[in-house]
């Protein structure tokens, strides 16, 4: 008998056919299942809702400060040229200030290899048993 899963394994499927056969390709690009908890799920499910205001947010803030898009300085002054910004932001938004209209920006790259960090796995484990049991 199995009552629960751990650390989501991805099991390998036979191609999925018909319109929703992307769904089921993995960040390996292989076709598989993701076999989750039922915490884990409501975990990611949260994060998601989450990390799509986040990047809206951003979005707002390189399109009000279009130096953002594309920085030639040195890694600390893009650092505090971006907490500028967002300093910025946060008073513009304080003040209720129009938003800038958000043209469409290609997504941020996110490095693969940091989507698997073992202390970022126990902290997401943490996460999810502490709030989404």
């Amino acid at each position: 008998m199995v009552i629960g899963a751990i650390d989501c394994t991805h099991i390998p499927i036979s191609a999925a056919l018909g319109e929703h056969e992307g769904d089921f390709v993995n960040r390996k690009s292989f076709h598989s299942i993701n076999v989750q908890t039922r915490p884990e799920n409501k975990y990611n499910v949260a994060l998601n809702k989450t990390r799509v205001r986040i990047e809206m947010t951003f979005g707002v803030i390189k399109s009000r400060f279009n130096c953002l898009r594309g920085l030639r300085v040195s890694p600390e002054w893009a650092c505090q040229i971006t907490d500028g910004c967002v300093v910025l932001h946060n008073i513009t938004t304080i003040r209720k200030e129009k938003t800038p209209p958000v043209p469409f920006l290609p997504p941020d790259v996110v490095d693969p290899i940091t989507l698997d960090h073992p202390t970022g796995r126990a902290v997401r484990q943490a996460i999810t048993e502490h709030f989404f049991n």
